[in-house]
Formats: structure tokens, sequence, C-alpha cells
């Protein structure tokens, strides 16, 4: 702790000594600026503007400056300003006059304190004005620039939205415009004092958005870009994760949560899963830097065991440092990321500093949370009943007599029992500004997150400086710097666990409600032999307390670059990143736990350090002649990531008090250790030229060659090319003399991408641990090989169409987007059996395909823009996935947590496989009639028997369900009145299922006394009750058939209200130090409406990235908020 702390000072000095150094060069620097400009038979409005957008000044002109001037011709290549404005102003008769950071631009014959009809004016006419600049929310607009019409006369607001102008005609007209908002022209009409209220932009066809190796105009693309912007991202309250910014807001991409946990897993697809070993999921690219996905540590050690679900690789990010989110999506967009591309690509844009004055904003939340749904099981009485009333159907004796029913009262809640109100507090601190020649944005966040469920919870320091510098006229630098500690701590649940009887979760739904926490000693109660029912599961507030998980994760990632001017228009970009993650997680499972007595405790230690590093250069062209414009882009990266894991279990401990502290008091012969280095490189060559003819017609080539380690001697490399167009069809006459359309553009899209997300090392030969071997008296260890290598191994390669239709009505009111996509997935990575002969029983090769295709619409509207504003966005995205071809066996089955899963062709991949109900056994005659006779009795479940052969077996399996939904969708709609603010946001997704494990445990118990949802036992079949809702309880060996059948395969439709919240921006006016304020109060997750019997049906809680199971999830939470924001 000491360390971090020391840390964490020693990176707050150092940011306070960069910030006060770039404090004082604000104060003290010019806007000095150099221009590269390149216009032919342009409007003068358009030269002002590109001037505009590489210096940061404003211009301020009338109408009647551009109208006077039909065409311009200007060249200048990394010119100063100051030399390039007279000459401009002096070829086409105009005046200019700079003032702080604005350019005020007239006619040569302009004059000051003229009328304006004409003429001067005495001093009798003039006057002193002020006057107040707003939005249409009454918020202050910083910076607007207010010019008197017809002369160079012109001011910028205050911090508070404030101008004063002296000796102006009281008539005078004043022309107003700010950044976003409509420039208006206001009549003084004698008034001393005015506000005035701008409206702002629907939609700005002209903002930036990035793309892959560059940045775009929104109207230039060709390719399917979802652009997701800072100002969104605060409509929902605080958000604690990456993908909260994300999940529901972009069409066509789905977030799923791995594990609720604070800081847990999430999965994000993108157009559907195309891979059956391979990965799904996307390539996440920070500042231009790809990042790697995988986790240092992967085990969980001793009390847990399973497969851990998913890391998510953006913990170590604060989402308020993000400005903005491109979600790349089809594959004229994705190819120049060539093998990593196959799933799309999420690229992170962080915060920059801007000219200008010091700005510091600070905001704090704190957080309430709660168990979102409780599981209904049986309760103390119900239990009672129903185990008395299934003993006596299995005449045996009943275990609850009246005396021991009155002893045992009220029993126990045990999902109260580890469940909590949980509360979280989050804290940003940043600052941002700039010189002329060097811009700074740092920020510091701490997050504490209490988890929901008791002894979890998670802690975030983290820190983050982006630099860049103007060293001269050709030369720039720059550095994007983040590093975080995050300490966390979990408990044994879900798939972490190989015995599921050690489950936290599981133990709180199967134990029954009739013992109590702790016996009369204080110890534990135990459900064991010698109470009135006895079940295999520990005491879950044991678990809780007596297995733990302390984890300490240190990330430092960033990079640093160059950029020289080498000619007018083409530039060298020289790129350096790194990214280390290092992880230490020390558990223990103590002897107040069954299963830790069991060996005297345990302990394991587990570390992994994982290494990335970058080397990237890249060459951009710009060049415009006449109507046309071109730009590219070609490079070279080099990619290297290098792993080590190592992990030490023992167990045997003469007392708990050293925990892992002292590893060698344990017995050595009990102990487990294993140790991994692993090194892999990708080598890439890409390129990309867009052209652009009357910003009417575009192109867009891109193509990529990459070199991956991964793979086989015979293929090392993988190619992939793509292409686009659009068609600005706004710009043609026929469609701009209508007055219908702001916009109208048609892109058609076609590209190879590739998945090179196969693992290390399965193209090659691997040796393990072989037999012991007897020399003499001496048994020796020897080597034996554990894999098969396959020199053939290649690329999975993805093909993907994408047709798109972007639009705008209104004067862009309403616009949006239409897109239907087909993505076909080739060269499957699969494991296919050999013969035995061999000495293996499989090897991994590629064969088969699967298709995934799907419609994708987005509507943005703004309802009302008056007083009272009311926005709309709307997105909604259809989903079909297919197996094609599983090359040469007809399917492939695969198994997790004994849940079956096939792919096959004209079938959903993975989908569901098992055994289908047809309704429940009433009578012995009916049992002998069917397919099931000699194995059913009545009230048993009466299976499909598919191919009618008289038996039920595998052969009788279907298909029950699948993981992809049919169509997901989010709607939000904000609420502006005055200083109020209201969202809400829905999410939904329909007709997919989900296999859960609380209905497995339900009919098929391990103990016929465990607890269970209430639904099948209170709901079941009995002699009295000839229900075909639920089979009966009374014999489980009679159901025949599998776990995976139509019981236990649910559907898991949901529409959740998402996100709710107020919010309040307060008076500030007369607060000199503040520019503004605001406090909000938000709920998320408030309420979930589905069929669904588990917690959540947005989970899965396996490592499978095409498997979903609910295995005993950690539950969602609904959470309430109180917020601050404060920017001074």
């Amino acid at each position: 702790m000491k360390k971090q702390l020391l840390r964490y000072l020693l990176l707050m000095k150092l940011t306070c000594i960069i910030l006060l150094a770039l404090t004082f060069k604000v104060s003290a620097s010019t806007y000095a600026q150099n221009v590269t400009i390149n216009i032919k038979s342009g409007s003068l409005k358009e030269l002002l503007n590109e001037m505009r957008r590489q210096t940061g000044y404003y211009f301020l002109y009338d109408r009647s400056v551009v109208a006077q001037t039909q065409s311009v011709e200007a060249h200048f290549t990394n010119q100063d300003l100051k030399t390039v404005l007279p000459a401009i102003c002096k070829q086409y008769h105009l005046n200019y006059e700079i003032k702080n950071k604005v350019i005020i631009v007239t006619t040569v014959n302009a004059e000051t304190n003229a009328s304006p009809n004409g003429g001067s004016k005495d001093a009798a006419q003039l006057a002193d004005v002020k006057g107040h600049i707003r939005d249409s929310r009454n918020q202050p607009l910083p910076g607007a620039s207010i010019l008197v019409k017809g002369t160079t006369k012109g001011v910028m607001t205050d911090a508070n939205g404030d101008f004063s102008l002296n000796g102006i005609d009281k008539n005078a007209v004043l022309v107003v415009s700010f950044t976003g908002f409509s420039t208006q022209e206001i009549s003084l009409d004698g008034r001393a004092e005015v506000t005035i209220v701008l409206k702002e932009i629907i939609q700005d066809l002209n903002s930036v958005v990035v793309i892959g190796y560059g940045t775009q105009r929104k109207s230039d693309l060709t390719g399917s870009v979802v652009s997701l912007k800072s100002a969104d991202f605060n409509k929902g309250g605080t958000n604690t994760s990456v993908a909260q910014l994300i999940q529901g807001h972009a069409p066509g991409v789905q977030v799923t949560q791995s594990s609720a946990a604070p800081g847990g897993g999430v999965s994000i697809r993108i157009r559907g899963s195309g891979s059956i070993n391979a990965g799904n999921e996307p390539l996440y690219v920070i500042d231009g830097f790809p990042i790697n996905n995988a986790a240092p540590v992967v085990a969980n050690g001793i009390g847990f065991g399973g497969a851990p679900p998913p890391a998510n690789p953006l913990n170590a990010m604060n989402p308020a440092d993000i400005e903005s989110i491109e979600i790349l999506k089809d594959a004229s967009a994705t190819a120049i990321y060539g093998s990593r591309g196959a799933n799309g690509v999420v690229l992170i844009t962080t915060k920059k500093g801007k000219d200008g004055r010091l700005n510091v904003e600070y905001n704090v939340t704190a957080s309430q949370a709660t168990v979102q749904k409780k599981l209904k099981l049986l309760g103390t009485q119900d239990y009672i009943n129903v185990m008395n009333q299934l003993a006596a159907s299995r005449n045996a004796v009943q275990p609850f007599s009246a005396s021991a029913i009155s002893a045992i009262g009220a029993g126990t809640d045990w999902q109260d029992v580890i469940y909590r109100r949980a509360f979280t507090q989050d804290h940003n601190l940043s600052m941002s500004g700039g010189s002329g020649k060097t811009t700074f944005f740092t920020s510091f966040n701490y997050n504490n997150q209490d988890g929901v469920l008791r002894n979890t919870y998670f802690k975030r320091y983290q820190g983050r400086v982006n630099l860049e510098h103007k060293a001269s006229d050709k030369f720039k630098l720059g550095l994007n710097f983040n590093t975080s500690t995050i300490n966390d701590q979990q408990v044994p649940t879900g798939s972490d666990v190989i015995n599921q009887d050690a489950d936290v979760i599981n133990s709180a739904i199967v134990i029954p409600p009739v013992f109590q926490v702790y016996n009369t000693d204080g110890t534990y109660v135990r459900p064991e032999s010698g109470q009135i029912v006895s079940v295999t599961v520990d005491n879950p507030l044991a678990l809780l307390r007596g297995t733990t998980a302390k984890g300490v994760n240190n990330r430092t990632f960033g990079n640093i670059f160059g950029e020289y001017t080498l000619a007018p228009g083409l530039s060298a970009k020289v790129t350096l990143g790194s990214d280390r993650s290092t992880t230490r997680r020390d558990v223990y499972q103590s002897t107040i736990t069954q299963r830790g007595k069991s060996f005297n405790g345990g302990a394991s230690i587990l570390t992994g350090e994982l290494n990335t590093s970058l080397v990237e250069g890249l060459l951009n062209y710009q060049k415009s002649f006449g109507k046309s414009s071109i730009s590219a882009v070609g490079g070279y990266t080099y990619q290297q990531f290098d792993l080590r894991r190592f992990n030490g279990s023992i167990r045997g401990f003469p007392s708990d008090l050293t925990e892992t502290n002292s590893l060698q008091l344990g017995d050595t012969n009990l102990d487990d250790l294993n140790s991994l280095t692993t090194k892999r490189r990708l080598i890439s060559y890409l390129g990309r030229v867009n052209y652009n003819y009357a910003e009417k017609y575009l192109l867009t080539a891109s193509f990529r060659a990459d070199g991956s380690s991964n793979f086989g001697q015979n293929h090392p490399y993988g190619y992939f090319p793509s292409f686009s167009a659009a068609w600005r069809m706004v710009q043609e006459d026929f469609i701009k003399n209508t007055g219908v359309f702001s916009d109208l553009k048609l892109r058609l899209g076609y590209g190879q991408i590739g998945n090179d997300d196969i693992g290390v090392g399965n193209a090659f030969a691997t040796y393990g641990s072989g037999a012991l071997v007897n020399f003499g008296n001496t048994q020796t260890s020897t080597v034996a090989p554990t894999r098969i290598p396959n020199p053939d191994l290649k690329w999975e390669t993805t093909e993907q169409y994408n047709v798109g239709l972007d639009f705008g009505f209104f004067g862009g009111r309403l616009s949006g987007s239409a897109e239907y996509f087909v993505k076909n997935t080739r060269d499957l990575l699969i494991s296919l059996p050999i013969p035995i002969s061999t000495g293996f029983g499989a090897i991994t090769t590629n064969v088969g395909k699967v298709r995934n295709s799907g419609f994708e619409l987005l509507l943005q509207s703004a309802n009302l823009t008056g007083k009272f504003k009311w926005n709309t966005t709307f997105n909604i995205a259809t989903l079909k996935n297919e197996v094609i071809s599983t090359g040469p066996v007809p399917s492939i089955i695969s198994s997790l947590y004994s849940t079956s899963a096939i792919a096959r062709p004209g079938d959903p991949l993975f989908a569901y496989f098992g055994y289908q109900s047809t309704g429940i056994f009433q009578t012995a005659e009916e049992v002998a009639a069917s397919a099931q006779k000699g194995v059913a009795v009545p009230g048993a479940p009466r299976w499909k028997d598919v191919n009618n052969d008289g038996k039920i077996d595998a052969n009788d399996r279907v298909v029950l369900g699948k993981t992809f939904p049919d169509y997901t969708f989010g709607i939000n709609n904000t609420f502006s009145y005055g200083p109020l603010d209201l969202s809400v946001f829905i999410d939904g997704a329909q007709n997919f299922s989900l296999f859960n494990y609380g209905v497995v445990d339900a009919l098929y118990p391990n103990d016929p006394y465990r607890n269970r949802l209430a639904e099948p036992l209170l709901n079941r079949w009995t002699a009295d009750n000839n229900s075909n809702a639920w089979p009966s309880s009374i014999d489980f060996t009679k159901y025949g058939g599998g776990m995976v059948n139509s019981y236990t395969v649910t559907d898991a439709s949901f529409v959740r209200i998402k996100n709710v919240m107020l919010s309040y921006r307060l008076p500030v006016k007369n607060v000199k130090f503040l520019r503004s304020a605001s406090i909000f109060v938000s709920g998320q997750n408030l309420k979930t409406f589905s069929k669904y019997a588990g917690y959540d049906p947005d989970v899965n809680s396996t490592s499978s990235s095409i498997i979903r199971v609910d295995r005993n999830s950690y539950p969602s939470a609904r959470i309430f908020s109180l917020g601050l924001n404060v920017k001074l």
C-alpha cells in the first residue's frame, strides 16, 4: 500500500510541475500558426473555414462579405497566418482585424461606427451596450463572437457568456455566432442591454469521426461506423466501465455481462459471432494503440478452480477520460486492421487539451446498490410442506414433525445472508488547457465499489496525461499515458468453481431455509448428517468469509509519437507504444469451510505479467485539385506480445493465521506448481486511399498484409483488401432542389478481414509431462508430445458485404441510417478427430463456414426544439446466424457445464441441443404405450421420439434454442426545460435462449432435500394436480433424456429500463471562479421485464464466447446515484 501511495504521489507531483509550466506558457504565448491551403474555384467561406480548422481562430464576417466573392483560389504551403491573411485580403478587397483569438473580416469600405445603412454617427447616436449570450436551456455560452454589422468592431463573451460594447450605434445590428449554433443577427433598436438565445445546429455533417489510422468528416464516410460522443455519455448518470457507454446505444452491437461483480468481465459482439474456436471479441484501439484483450492471470486457485469468465480489458481506463468511441462494423472500415478486424473494431479516443485558459473539472458520485432481483425459492413453510409431501410420495418418513416445525421458527432467507446494500464512490478531477504550441489534458480517478455480494469489492486508482507540443512549423510530438492500480476481492461463484457445492451463490440457493446461520456456540451450522435433513453443501456465510481471492493489477499503457511535414500535404508519423500489465492474486481457503477443513487450509499465489510493444510508421498524403481531393495513408507496424505466468498452490497448514504469507508451512507433498511463457509477433503493411469528387462521389480502397507467428509455416501471411463507395445524392440538384433532404447518401462496401485470435502454438507441436520410467531403483520423468503440428494452419477469413443509406429530413431534425449486411466466415479453426494410430485424438485445422446477416436502423430526432426540448435516439438490429458448412463432419457437438450445443449446417452456431418435452405422462397406460416404457413413470416428462424408433436416446435430440437474439434495440429520450434535464434509456433483446442451471438444480438435484426454485415444485405434477407445466419431483431417475431439455433451456427475452437521470444546472453567474455546476440523481437497472427465472437474462457466466450458460451468475444490481459536477 505504501508503494502504491508513493507511486501516485510521484505521479501527482510530476503532473503538477507540468501543469504549472504549461499554465505559465498559456499566459505568455501568442497564437502564431502556419497553414497549408490548396483551394481552386472554392468559396471564400470554404477558405475561411479551412483556416479556422487549421489555426483554431474564430472568423467573424457579415454575409455580404462572402456573398460579394463568388470564387476564390488560394495556394499556401506552411506559411504564417500573418502572411496569408494580408495576401488574401488584398486580393479580394477585404479588411481584417485580430482581437485575441477572433479575426474580424470586413469589406474595404467598412468603417468603425458606421450605421447599418452607411454613414457616420455623431456622439448623440452612440451608446454602450451590455449583453448575455445563452443557449435554449439558458446556459451561458463563453467564447461566443459578437460583431457589429458593417464594422470591424467585435468582442467575445466571457466565462459567464456576457459581453459589452462601447460607443456603437444604438440601432446597430449585432451578428452573433458560436460553434455548433446558428449565426443570428439581432437589431438593438435602442436597447442598452440584450439577452440573445442561440439555436443549436441539429446536425453537423462536417463533424470529424475517428477511423482506422486517421480521421474523416462524417459526410465523407463510406463504411459502417457508429460514433458515440462524450456529450452523450453523461445522460445515464455515472458510468464505471466503458462497456456501459456502448450498451444499447449502437445498432448491431450486443454487450453481455460475464459477471456483474464490480469490475466484472463483459462480452461484446459486433454483428454476431463467426468463429467456433477462435476469439469473437472486437479489437480495442485506444488513441491509436491496439491493446491486448488477454488477462495476465486466468487461473483461480484453491477454492475456485474452474475457468473464470473473461476479464474486462478496459478496467484500467476511466470512462470520464473518453472523448469519443467509434465502432467500426463492416469490412470496408475494419480491413485496415487486417487479421484483427473480423469481429469489429472499437476505437477509443481520450480527451485532449485545447488552446486557451486552464479548465478544471471535478465530479463526484455516490451510489447505493441492491440486488436487482432475488430468486423465487421455496420459503420455510413451503419447503417443509413440499419435502413432507415428496417423502410421503416415496413412502418415506416425513422429515418434519410438528415438534420439529415449531422449533424451526421463521427459518433463514439465505439470499439475505449473502447479499447486502452496497455503496460506491467515484471521484474524477481533470485539468486541461494549452497555448498555441502546447496542449495538455490530465486527470485522476478514484473509484471504490462494494459488491452486492458480501466480501467483494473493486478499487481503482487511475491517472492520465495527454500532451501535444508543436516543436516547429513542421514537427510536432505527443504523449498519451494511462496508469492504474486495481485492488479487488472475489469469492467463489458461478463458473469460477469446479465443485458447485463450494459456490457461494449456489449454496445460498440450495441450502434448506430451515437452518439457522450459527449454532448456539457461535460456529457455523452445517447441513450435514445428523441434522433434520442432510445436503452436501457448505454454509454460504462460511464460504464467503473462508474463501477469498485478493488481487492487485498494475497496468500502464500509452504511446508517444512524432509527426513531421515532409512537403505540402505529405507528412510522416512514427509511434512507439507500450502496455505493461502485472497481476498477483492471493487465494486462501480456510478451515472454517468444509473443503478447507478437509485438507487443513489451502493457499494459492497466482502471478502474471503481460507486455505489449508497438512500433508504427505511417505516411499521410492529402491533395486537392479542381473538384477532386485525395487522401492516403500507408505504413508498417510491428507488435510483440510477451506473457509470463506462475501459479503455486499448497495445502496442509498448521494454522489459518498465515494465509498466503508463508507457503513453506504447507505440506510439500500437497503442492501444485505450474508456469507458462509465451511470445507472439505481428508484422503488418497497410494502406488506404480516399477519393472525393465534387463532394458527391466518394471512393475508398484499403489493403493490409499481416504476418503472424500464430500460424503454420506454409501460411504465415494473410492479405485483406476492401473497397467501398458512396454517392451523396443530396448534392445532386434534382435532390437538393426538392428542399426535403438535409442528407441523403448511399453506401456500398466489400472487404476481407481475418481472425488471428487462436491462441499461441496451435499450429506447432507441443510437449508435456509423460509417463514415469524406472531406471534401476530411480523413477525418471519423461517428456511426451501433446499436440500434433499442422504447418498448413491458416487464418480464418471473413468476407463482408454492406449496403447503407444515410438520410436527414426537415433541416436535420430527423436523421439516421439504415444498413443491411452479409458476413461470411470461412476456414474456421476446428479440432477434428484423427486416427488413434497417430498417437493423438484430434488436430486443429481449417474447415467450415458460418454466415451472419442482418438489418440495422438508427434514428435520431429533435421532436421539440423550443424552450422545452425533446430529443429521441432509437436503434434496432436484426441478426440471423447460420452454419453453412462443418467440413468433412456432419456436425460438431460441444459441451460446457453439462450443456450440449451443436454446430450443424442450417442451424445457428452452437444452438442448444437436447430433448423436447411434449407434455407429462398422466397415467401408467400412457407410459406403457410410449418410447419410454420401462423407464418413465406418471409425472415424468414425455420426450419427443424424433426418429420414431420406439426409444429415447441421443438420436432424438433437437435444437431447443439459440444464443443470438433475433433483434436488439435501444431507445433514449432526453427532455430539457430551463436548467432541468431528464433522460430515459430503455434497451432489450428478443427471441433468444439461456441454459438455466437453477432449473437444472430444481429438476435434477444432487440431494432430495435441497432447496430449489419455487415454481417447478409448487406447480409440479401430482396425482391430484394433473399439470402439464412441470414434471413430478418423485423420482428424478425416471425422467430419462438428459439435463439439456426444453425445461432447462428457457426464453431469455427482456426489456429493461436501463437508465433514468434527472440533472439540474445550478445558477453560478455570480460566482466568479465557477463556469458551471450541476447536480444529478440517477437510477440504473430500474426494472427488467422478462419471463426468465434467473437473476438476469442478459448474462453469460462461462468462459465460452458462443455457448451461453447462467451458472449461478453474480447478480446485477439496481443502483441509485447522486452526483455533482463542477467546472472552474
